[in-house]
């Protein structure tokens, strides 16, 4: 069984897609763009929706706030007895901003995250970016061995889904830009398959 589980690939997807749902992230759409740096190409995924999330924060902060100037006004010039039976209403109110700072945090996290492929004769390099957290990888362009576009079904919605496949040769293989039409897939699969028959 152990030998079963080493085996098999480790799987890299992408989480700016339209297909990564999470329960924190507000509605959105993902947007591919391509950009040309010198000799490499990136393409960028982003996702639309940050007003509408900076709106949600803003409300949640401004909530937290009104919340506090009213629990201010409940304890202020309390005796220590005043105090001690207002203890219940100071704990439910930190517990409270403690919960919208996180939920703040999170939403951040899931609405600005970004996934930037980048390509160049020499190299294939892919990160995953949010104001909180960055992930990446770096692979020599020789270690690539297969680029294409695969079709699936989401689960979420049962519908039929494309995404881009590189198979690299150390047994990951990362699935990308899920969700997309299989034009613009079949675009950027025929990009990275040119720059790697290009390579130097």
């Amino acid at each position: 069984m152990d030998a079963m589980l080493s085996a098999a690939p480790e799987l890299i997807l992408d989480y700016a897609s339209p297909m990564a749902r999470t329960p924190l992230r507000l509605a959105s759409r993902s947007i591919i763009s391509i950009v040309y740096k010198n000799d490499e190409a990136q393409i960028h995924e982003t996702l639309t929706g940050q007003t509408q999330a900076l709106a949600a924060i803003i409300f949640s902060g401004l909530t937290v706030l009104l919340l506090g100037s009213s629990v201010l006004g409940i304890v202020h010039r309390r005796t220590l007895d005043g105090l001690i039976a207002a203890a219940p209403i100071l704990i439910l109110y930190f517990l409270y901003a403690a919960g919208t700072l996180f939920l703040i945090l999170a939403v951040i996290h899931t609405s600005w995250r970004q996934t930037v492929l980048g390509i160049s004769h020499q190299h294939v390099t892919l990160n995953f970016k949010s104001p909180l957290k960055k992930t990446g990888y770096d692979w020599p362009t020789e270690e690539i061995r297969h680029v294409h576009v695969v079709q699936g079904l989401d689960g979420a919605t049962n519908r039929i889904v494309f995404q881009l496949r590189i198979e690299i040769a150390n047994r990951q293989i990362a699935e990308l830009f899920g969700g997309h039409t299989a034009g613009e897939l079949t675009e950027i699969a025929w990009l990275v398959r040119e720059y790697m028959a290009e390579r130097k």
